[in-house]
């Protein structure tokens, strides 16, 4: 479990683990860099209510392998609506 394996031409990492909720959880990141192609993600937009800004998106993208040049973040004005 504390090695990396190839999965459907995936790479699973090492097992990790967090606290959430008071309880230690384990997990394995999969990770998708050699299937990440030029143009798969084009716009993300950010919630209205969402905390997160342009910038921590775009840090997202790039640490995980995207150009975070070519892909437009907007932020969302709309609201939500209740039926």
């Amino acid at each position: 479990m504390n090695e990396e394996l190839k999965c459907y031409g995936y790479l699973l990492k090492p097992i990790d683990f967090i606290i959430r909720n008071n309880q230690i959880v384990g997990f394995r990141d999969l990770s998708f860099k050699k299937k990440i192609e030029k143009g798969i993600i084009q716009e993300v937009i950010i919630g209205p209510s969402c905390k997160a800004k342009e910038d921590d998106i775009k840090y997202l993208l790039v640490k995980n392998g995207f150009d975070s040049d070519y892909i437009n973040i907007i932020k969302s004005d709309a609201s939500y609506q209740i039926k």
